[in-house]
């Protein structure tokens, strides 16, 4: 099951306009789940960072579980 984890959303205001940079961060349950997904955020015009795994846990007891992080820049 998709869980989104995050979404930050930063503005910037320069001389020639307003950027806009959008993050959301997800959990999945499989691999195939996340990959699916990934294609799905890619065609709304989001770029995939690459990281796949995320430690939930701590450094004792490390908790991998399949991440997502997706991110958009517009000018407005």
């Amino acid at each position: 099951m998709i869980k989104i984890q995050k979404e930050t959303v930063t503005k910037r205001y320069r001389e020639d306009g307003i950027y806009v940079e959008t993050i959301i961060q997800f959990h999945y349950d499989t691999e195939t789940e996340k990959l699916n997904h990934s294609r799905e955020m890619q065609k709304s015009g989001f770029e995939d960072s690459g990281q796949v795994r995320e430690n939930v846990g701590d450094m004792l007891h490390p908790d991998y579980v399949w991440f997502g992080s997706y991110y958009k820049h517009i000018k407005v």
